[in-house]
């Protein structure tokens, strides 16, 4: 016994410290891509809001790039630590993340090459500043950093089990949506309010709100019907997603009541969701969920404006809007979850 005694502490001393990856690195690495995905939000922003814009050195860009830089720093601490209590560097990189470590590497590239485009061509203004080949690319490696965490997830086959668990999932989930939104924030309702303004062709303005909605739901739903595939979502989960990118959308375009409209709109979700209960064994309550999801907050949406405002548009699109988007919630539920096939006692020869 005494010799066991003497020899356990050496032993527990000789043993390798855990790696810093899982639900540790996931809380980590989602408090440290904040910093860059507000730069992100300040500097989509100053191309909106400023037209005199015409530098790359703006504090906008300031906060872009040492939100990248402070990212790049931590995500560097803690693969050094893990090198020290692994085998190689591959080993150290947290499961799941490869092609975040890849992607942050490649950012440093596209804000050079940024800084070259804008010296050259000048500074982009609102629509063009998406079009701008540096800044799609500098979505792609962006895009490919925000969905690290939800990757992971995935391929951990990470099963939430406390309060914190749920937020973190949830989090994971709003990190690549809101960044999309960002990108498309030109074809949504958070810079636009279509049923009011009256462009100079109106069918025209009547087409593009209808497909901008259309664009917006879409991504949503897409983003709801595959995380509710995989997980089991909490109450409240969705009203905390849709009400943060309504806070930081309508910043953009100071149209601040997008923010209770989707604060309701996400309520509706959820409670869409817990009574429902959809899943892979209820096909029909999946799929009126997913035509939920696509055309609830929409619908408050509407029914906010023609409250609040004088809309130009007839009763026959507003509510003929919201129909197509019930519909189009329905459709994309079909490729998450397709019809079962009926039970076949023996294959049958096809003519």
């Amino acid at each position: 016994m005494s010799t066991q005694a003497l020899s356990s502490p050496q032993t527990q001393s000789t043993q390798p410290k855990p790696l810093i990856t899982g639900k540790k690195f996931d809380s980590i690495f989602c408090a440290s891509i904040l910093w860059l995905l507000g730069g992100t939000f300040a500097d989509a922003w100053a191309h909106n809001n400023i037209p005199q814009l015409e530098t790359f050195w703006t504090p906008w860009h300031g906060i872009l790039y040492s939100g990248l830089l402070f990212l790049i720093c931590s995500l560097t601490t803690i693969m050094i630590i893990n090198r020290r209590r692994s085998r190689n560097w591959i080993e150290a990189i947290p499961q799941g993340y490869k092609a975040v470590f890849l992607a942050v590497g490649l950012m440093v590239l596209v804000g050079l090459s940024d800084m070259t485009w804008h010296l050259l061509f000048g500074v982009e203004q609102n629509i063009d500043a998406l079009f701008s080949p540096t800044h799609l690319s500098g979505l792609i490696c962006i895009s490919l950093v925000a969905t690290g965490p939800l990757y992971s997830m995935y391929v951990r086959r990470f099963t939430p089990s406390s309060f914190s668990d749920y937020f973190l999932l949830a989090t994971a989930v709003l990190l690549p949506y809101i960044l999309l939104v960002i990108a498309l924030q030109s074809f949504s309702v958070f810079a636009h309010t279509w049923p009011v303004v009256t462009p100079v062709t109106f069918e025209i303005g009547q087409l593009a709100g209808i497909a901008s909605m259309v664009i917006q739901a879409t991504i949503f739903t897409f983003f709801v019907l595959y995380v509710t595939r995989f997980w089991t979502f909490k109450l409240g989960m969705f009203t905390y997603i849709l009400g943060v990118v309504a806070i930081g959308l309508s910043i953009m375009n100071q149209l601040w009541y997008t923010i209770p409209v989707f604060l309701l709109g996400g309520v509706i979700v959820d409670l869409a969701y817990h009574f429902l209960a959809p899943s892979s064994k209820h096909l029909l309550e999946m799929r009126i969920f997913s035509a939920i999801a696509a055309g609830a907050p929409y619908a408050v949406y509407m029914i906010w404006v023609s409250s609040t405002m004088h809309v130009v548009w007839t009763i026959h699109m507003l509510v003929g809007t919201v129909y197509i988007l019930l519909m189009l919630g329905w459709a994309l539920s079909y490729l998450t979850y397709p019809p079962r096939r009926p039970a076949v006692d023996q294959p049958t020869k096809e003519e």
